[in-house]
């Protein structure tokens, strides 16, 4: 009987072991390899579809060019360049649009 009972505890003792050992890598998988990092959420998109995005704005600058007075093509220029990151003109195509339509509660 003494033999069982030395061949549970050694089982147990591998156990133990391997339990503590996944133990230690998880933690050192989450400490040492998950490290912040300085990038901003969305910028892989951004630069993913920055082409259709330029070509969008470029068709939305031929609209309004065409109809200086189209409220909506100006909103549309103010969240492509919002998207793409030019804030300056966002904003310039946002306020025109706004001037346009000053009534508008929705600005």
């Amino acid at each position: 009987m003494p033999k069982k009972t030395k061949k549970k505890n050694s089982k147990n003792h591998i156990y133990l072991g391997l339990g503590g050992l996944a133990f230690v890598i998880s933690f050192l998988n989450l400490f040492l390899f998950n490290k912040p990092s300085n990038q901003v959420l969305g910028a892989q998109i951004i630069k993913t579809y920055s082409p259709s995005l330029t070509q969008e704005a470029e068709y939305w600058e031929n609209i309004i060019s065409k109809y200086p007075t189209y409220r909506d093509g100006y909103l549309e220029l103010s969240d492509i360049y919002t998207k793409l990151g030019d804030i300056s003109k966002a904003n310039d195509s946002y306020n025109t649009a706004k001037n346009l339509d000053p009534n508008n509660l929705s600005f």
